[in-house]
């Protein structure tokens, strides 16, 4: 079936986890612009926090207000998004002090907007030259322990702006104010520790001023809905205050938010918290909740929500990828500024959940996963339940094409961009494409492997030509699992536009299928597909001329029949291939390999085109690279990770370009636990090797689970720096990730022991569990009772025993000489062995 009407599509926009957008505007991530490219977005100001996260502000390329972002540290457990930081965003700058884990970090500091920078310090300059000017001193009374912190005054008459210099190991500060009324806040946290928001009035006169912050003065901020199964996944915290000044808190997950009550005419707190389901994940629900303290923070800022007053909606999303979660951003929006802070809770990357929100507040949203993200349009939701929508339905169409020329250029921005069926746009952090534009048999521009999101500049004559222009994406990222190549094949005819600039008139074609699961996988059976053709063409119509299928990864082509290709329970993909053209004398062919999964559940083969070879990786634990296996993740180290490095060489004769690795617990098809190595980088060896490394961070907080232990296996994605191959390994190494295990023993009795008699010996063993941090009974386990005779060196085993549900195990032996007692275990995949203290016992 063919039809010539297009579902919706939107711009792209990058989803950017961890976001406040500064001055109202969320921008999508702009790429370094290289010799030879077309100017395009600007380049991300960035700085790097004293945690090794990021603080960027991206430029949208319009003359518009930076985005900001906060990006996690190499070795940052995947999915957990950046640590718990206090940001501050006023008079043109924004600021970012993250909470250290041990030594109080400084904070860093971007320039958003220079003219509104240099009209607050004219203002500042005005202010302090019109009087004499006091010294006022800040600290904070009552403090559980120092660190550094942000601190900010603004007067309240005229609500201009003065910096506080804050001292970076303790919480105090100095300033100098002109006289008038003021109000000062200051905001700080330590590592896995509360976070507060400290508010304090103050008058300024003749004379030196001491303002103190009272720490225990603060409460707890927290929206509390009536499902006692809910907990706290993510928090955002902020006070926004006239001029557009925020200052606040966000990520940092479930630690509490201590805010000062206060009343000020113009400011107000605002509040964002996700809650999941307690002890799941994924969660099979999502609180969404905002409150706005306008004006005024009462002394106990607590707010019940009611969840028969919330919005109801049930959430479906699709993939294919191995890991069983993905992460749904939100951010309210609110009128009189639309800027907030994104808040994140784990969902399922194949399922549904349900989704309880503040009715009739505006939600900026956006879903990310290992490698890509989708842009979800802005949402308001009315008190009761409102109709499910689906994120990643395939097949995965190619992004509209973002082509355009000018009287002497074209420019040819590679991105990689794909829609679902719903509209939905996502973007990818892996992958490659190629371009080549040819006109009247020459050659304009050939690259065969353009890296994602860079613009190409090409010289073209102003007169009318025609053109040819090809395409082709190949996303390296496992996680997508279909749509793994897409390949369009335009034909146009264009000429100098009449202003500075226009896109080209290109055909493009959409995909549709119905009848595909959770992993976007058809049943056995007939499945309808169809294409639908769309022209940016002035004045013109498109029409589909054509639709084929492939079940052969594209060897064979047959064409699609009645609308509705037949898939065999032994087909792994279904391929589509269609043309197109416009009444403009535009074409296009575009084909999409693996549009979506067929029914077979063998395992994937590996992969490899062209001479692309992945050799073996290797495994290092934390800064000393400590030789891996195993790798012990004890459970006391719950709130923070370990960090795990690889290392391995890909070959290739132009040269490695780029691998990712990717970490899954059980097998590929159907893991039951992924870990992503975000932060993969390749420096050429020699002209035909390169040595990659990465970094990923084991967190017993994110595994939480101690089933997870055993045998983790690594999957590799490699391609050639020409484009000219890729390698796909899915079982390159393992990595054995363990629970430590302990054995207490008591003494053994009676002591001393008569030859011959009975002698006791009792233990008690017990694993470190993932999901509390505790030392918890190991019920059900083997221990052995092992001697030592005086005089000797050898230990000898006398008994076996099993522990019971306490993980408690007697005993019993006949005593024959003196010597030293003591238990062992075994080791399991997933534990470790454990050997108790010895005990020395004399036989008489």
């Amino acid at each position: 079936m063919v039809r010539s009407s297009g579902r919706p599509r939107r711009a792209v926009v990058g989803a950017l986890a961890g976001v406040l957008a500064a001055g109202g505007l969320l921008a999508a991530p702009g790429g370094a612009q290289a010799a030879g490219e077309a100017p395009g977005p600007a380049a991300a100001r960035s700085t790097t926090l004293a945690t090794g996260e990021r603080l960027e502000l991206v430029d949208d390329g319009r003359g518009g207000a930076p985005g900001i972002r906060v990006t996690p540290a190499p070795g940052t457990a995947p999915g957990s998004g950046p640590g718990r930081y206090a940001f501050a965003s006023v008079d043109g700058q924004v600021r970012a002090l993250p909470g250290g884990p041990a030594k109080a970090p400084k904070p860093s500091a971007l320039t958003a907007d220079p003219g509104a920078q240099a009209a607050g310090a004219a203002t500042r300059r005005s202010a302090l030259a019109a009087s004499a000017n006091q010294k006022v001193t800040f600290s904070v009374a009552n403090k559980e322990r120092d660190t550094g912190a942000l601190m900010h005054v603004w007067n309240l008459s005229t609500w201009t702006y003065y910096p506080v210099d804050a001292d970076q190991f303790r919480l105090q500060g100095t300033a100098s104010l002109p006289p008038g009324k003021y109000l000062a806040m200051a905001l700080y946290s330590a590592f896995t520790r509360p976070s507060y928001l400290l508010v304090r009035g103050f008058t300024v006169a003749s004379a030196p001023v001491s303002v103190a912050f009272d720490e225990k003065a603060a409460k707890p901020v927290s929206l509390v809905p009536d499902d006692p199964t809910a907990r706290r996944a993510g928090v955002t915290v902020w006070a926004a205050t006239p001029g557009g000044g925020l200052v606040g808190f966000a990520g940092g997950g479930a630690s509490p938010v201590y805010v000062t009550p206060f009343t000020v005419t113009g400011v107000s707190l605002r509040v964002h918290e996700k809650l999941v389901k307690k002890g799941s994940a994924p969660t099979p629900y999502v609180y969404d909740l905002v409150h706005n303290f306008e004006r005024s923070v009462p002394a106990a800022p607590s707010v019940p929500v009611r969840t028969a007053d919330l919005a109801r909606t049930v959430t479906s999303t699709r993939s294919q990828s191995t890991d069983p979660y993905s992460w749904l951003n939100s951010s309210p929006r609110f009128d009189e500024d639309s800027s907030g802070v994104f808040a994140a809770a784990p969902v399922p990357s194949a399922g549904s959940f349900t989704e309880y929100t503040t009715p009739g507040r505006s939600f900026s949203r956006s879903l990310d996963h290992s490698g890509y993200s989708a842009s979800l349009p802005a949402r308001t939701l009315p008190a009761g339940t409102s109709p499910g929508t689906t994120i990643g339905s395939g097949p995965l169409s190619p992004a509209p094409a973002r082509f355009s020329r000018t009287s002497t250029n074209m420019n040819l921005l590679g991105g990689n961009g794909f829609t679902d069926a719903d509209g939905d746009v996502f973007t990818e952090s892996f992958g490659h494409h190629a371009l080549k534009l040819t006109s009247n048999g020459a050659t304009l521009l050939d690259e065969p492997a353009v890296e994602t999101h860079r613009t190409r500049q090409v010289p073209v004559p102003t007169g009318r030509a025609p053109y040819a222009l090809t395409q082709t994406v190949d996303r390296d990222n496992a996680g997508l699992g279909v749509s793994t190549r897409a390949t369009r094949e335009w034909t146009f005819t264009s000429a100098a536009p009449a202003g500075r600039s226009e896109g080209l008139p290109l055909v493009d074609v959409d995909f549709d299928a119905t009848g595909l699961d959770a992993r976007n996988r058809a049943a056995a059976g007939k499945v309808a597909v169809s294409a639908t053709a769309t022209t940016t063409a002035k004045d013109a119509t498109a029409e589909v001329t054509g639709l084929e299928y492939s079940l052969d990864e594209g060897r064979g082509w047959l064409p699609v029949e009645d609308g509705a290709v037949p898939v065999a329970a032994t087909d792994r993909h279904v391929s589509l291939r269609a043309t197109a053209r416009d009444s403009a004398g535009g074409t296009v062919r575009t084909t999409l390999m693996r549009a979506f999964a067929g029914p077979a559940t063998t395992p994937a083969p590996d992969q490899n085109t062209g001479t692309v070879r992945i050799g073996t990786p290797s495994f290092t634990v934390g800064d000393n690279g400590t030789a891996v296996p195993p790798m012990v993740v004890p459970g006391d180290y719950h709130d923070g990770w370990l960090t795990l490095n690889t290392s391995f060489e890909v070959t290739a004769p132009a040269g490695a370009a780029a691998a990712h690795m990717t970490l899954y617990n059980g097998t590929y098809e159907n893991p039951r636990a992924v870990l992503d190595f975000a932060f993969t980088r390749c420096v050429p060896k020699t002209a035909t090797t390169a040595t990659c490394t990465g970094y990923t961070g084991v967190s017993p907080k994110r595994l939480n689970d101690g089933s997870l232990t055993g045998f983790w296996h690594a999957a590799v994605r490699a391609r050639a720096t020409d484009g000219s191959g890729t390698a796909f390994v899915k079982d390159a190494a393992t990595v054995r990730i363990m629970r430590p295990t302990y054995l207490t023993a008591t003494d053994a009795t009676p002591e001393p022991v008569k030859k011959g008699a009975t002698l006791t010996a009792k233990a008690t063993f017990t694993v470190s569990d993932w999901a509390t941090g505790a030392k918890v009974a190991y019920p059900g386990q083997k221990l052995t009772l092992e001697f030592r005779q005086a005089g000797t060196t050898a230990w000898k085993p006398t008994t076996q025993v099993v522990t019971d549900s306490a993980g408690r195990a007697t005993a019993s032996v006949k005593a024959t000489a003196t010597g030293d007692w003591r238990f062992t275990s075994g080791t399991t995949d997933g534990t470790t062995r454990a050997v108790s203290a010895q005990d020395n016992v004399v036989v008489k």
